[in-house]
């Protein structure tokens, strides 16, 4: 079986050291009773998720600055998310779920923006989301029904979002709306909002086929005033949205891969030490 450090030895030798902290965390503190119980009660794992924030493990690969790991590379935050999934995936997924879009704003916000909200997000404190699918457009962004209407100095929101991970749990995230619609795609904001704010209402989704532990919400937006200081980037973010976004998503994709190959492995390791085990005739 091809190691991933193998691919890239020259990031070998610092991630060793990484991959076995959040092996030996995930080992000390997941126990399939416990995401029994919580996939049951369909709750997130603050406990857990707090302690890997004090390891930084949320994100390794943001600055240490912004409470972030330090590391160099992407690699750290795959490597960690491989190890917490494969030593039990339930847990390891909402873990590394908590921060879901908490990149995006690194890579496009203001200075003031990151040293903000992004500390509180990877020292455990509070899950973050971004809200991109909509009821009647799915995941295809090129033409929202949520539309922010510039007045002055601020903006007036209007919509809905809906599937969007972690907006029952998060104090804010990102949202994409509308600021010209008839430009479609072109003419797409993003905003960072809080949850509560006047206007802003979440509705918790339950009853989930899998995967309980990850909450997932609505989110509706009823004439939420918002200032211009919240446009992700500042003013120069006024509609660059649909391309910041799509660029999020070409890194942030590979986090799902890295939970689909956690949870083979953890498969494989279940097997092999079954087979050890099984007493034949």
């Amino acid at each position: 079986m091809t190691d991933i450090l193998d691919l890239f030895p020259q990031y070998a030798e610092e991630l060793k050291l990484l991959r076995k902290t959040a092996r030996e965390f995930a080992q000390r503190n997941f126990s399939p009773e416990l995401a029994r119980e919580l996939d049951k009660k369909e709750e997130f794992p603050w406990d857990l998720y707090r302690k890997a924030g004090e390891l930084g493990l949320l994100a390794p690969s943001i600055p240490t600055e912004y409470n972030g790991g330090g590391f160099s590379t992407y690699l750290a935050d795959i490597v960690v998310t491989e190890e917490l999934v494969r030593v039990e995936p339930t847990l390891g997924t909402a873990i590394m779920s908590g921060p879901f879009s908490s990149h995006l704003l690194y890579f496009f916000g203001t200075e003031e923006q990151k040293k903000k909200y992004l500390p509180p997000v990877y020292k455990g404190e509070t899950t973050f989301f971004g809200a991109y699918t909509e009821p009647e457009h799915g995941t295809d962004i090129t033409q929202l029904n949520t539309v922010a209407e510039r007045k002055g100095d601020k903006f007036i929101i209007r919509g809905m979002k809906t599937f969007i991970t972690n907006a029952p749990t998060a104090k804010y995230g990102v949202l994409l709306a509308q600021t010209e619609p008839e430009k479609r795609h072109r003419g797409q904001t993003l905003f960072i909002i809080h949850t509560d704010w006047p206007g802003v209402t979440i509705r918790k989704l339950t009853g989930k086929m899998g995967q309980r532990s990850i909450p997932v919400g609505e989110i509706y937006l009823d004439n939420v005033e918002v200032p211009i200081d919240y446009v992700v980037g500042g003013e120069k973010g006024i509609n660059q949205g649909f391309y910041w976004t799509l660029a999020y998503f070409n890194v942030s994709r590979i986090g799902p891969a890295a939970m689909a190959v956690g949870l083979m492995l953890s498969a494989f390791d279940k097997a092999l030490e079954y087979a050890k085990k099984r007493v034949q005739w």
